[in-house]
């Protein structure tokens, strides 16, 4: 099978880059080894209570809207699937896109370094 864009990961940037790329016309594909899209933190969000009323609160049903951009976009997405080989055939910008499991390690905000006080005479 050949697409213009493989991404791996159906999480929340998963998602959201498959519904981008379909709907900028890239012939898209999102493989994802679990059963359903939302990753991590939206998992089962296609099977939560829509009425609003979800134990997990409203940030957990925030990732319902990602689903549905993700289901009409007509981006392929193959959910389960493992043991997957990927290669690039041709040069493009941006032949892969990665939906990281963990973020990248996030570094520590910069400390503000205040000058000592000036000295009393």
């Amino acid at each position: 099978m050949m697409v213009d864009l493989a991404i791996v990961g159906a999480g929340p940037a998963g998602m959201a880059a498959a519904a981008l790329a379909a709907k900028l016309g890239l012939d898209t594909l999102l493989i994802d080894e679990q059963e359903g899209p939302g990753g991590q933190i939206y998992r089962a969000i296609e099977r939560a209570d829509t009425t609003g009323l979800s134990p997990l609160g409203a940030d957990y049903l925030a990732g319902q809207p990602l689903v549905a951009a993700l289901r009409a976009s007509g981006a392929r997405y193959r959910p389960a699937t493992t043991g997957v080989t990927l290669r690039v055939v041709r040069s493009a910008p941006f032949p892969l896109v990665l939906g990281l499991r963990r973020p990248w390690p996030r570094r520590s905000p910069p400390t503000s370094r205040r000058s000592a006080p000036p000295a009393s005479t």
